[in-house]
């Protein structure tokens, strides 16, 4: 995907040149959005193998590297939702 970005002539986000001709014009610190997903205290999604089958699938990270401290993220923005699982 970052090789796709490379090739624009132009990336705006949110109104904002970002980079130009594969040249990165920020200094990275935009908004992060995570999730805070609400679910039941007795789910455990590292022993759920349907979740870890779709997680090892479709993420570039294995879950041990995947949980991220708030502390990391300069400007971020928290989304809660409850899950039905």
């Amino acid at each position: 995907m970052i090789e796709a970005f490379s090739r624009t002539e132009y990336t705006i986000k949110r109104g904002r040149v970002v980079s130009r001709r594969g040249e990165c014009l920020v200094d990275g610190s935009n908004a992060t959005f995570w999730v805070r997903a609400k679910v039941s205290d007795a789910y455990d999604m590292g022993k759920d193998p349907d979740f870890i089958e779709k997680f090892d699938r479709y993420y570039t990270v294995r879950m041990r590297n995947y949980p991220v401290q708030e502390a990391y993220l300069n400007r971020n923005r928290c989304i809660e939702t409850e899950a039905a699982i």
